[in-house]
């Protein structure tokens, strides 16, 4: 679990999209009421398989506007998005 932590905010620190909160697959069940009020959550991770899953276990719990970013962090660099390491 730790290696899996570790990896992540490694992905995380390595850049991301500005503005965005990291929130790792697993507390998703316990963290989701930190999006209520946004009108729609973008879901990221760094190929999109992770953020899809989140995206159904959103959906699920109620944020009926959680979006999956296709193809993750990888498609957004690959379209030299902006990405921020602060």
């Amino acid at each position: 679990m730790f290696d899996r932590l570790r990896r992540l905010l490694g992905e995380f620190d390595s850049g991301h999209i500005q503005g965005a909160t990291l929130m790792p697959l697993g507390t998703v069940g316990v963290r989701w009421r930190e999006l209520d009020g946004h009108d729609e959550v973008i879901v990221v991770c760094h190929t999109g398989s992770r953020s899809q899953h989140a995206c159904r276990q959103l959906r699920s719990l109620g944020v009926t506007q959680a979006v999956n970013l296709t193809g993750g962090m990888n498609a957004w660099v690959s379209a030299r998005l902006p990405i921020t390491t602060k």
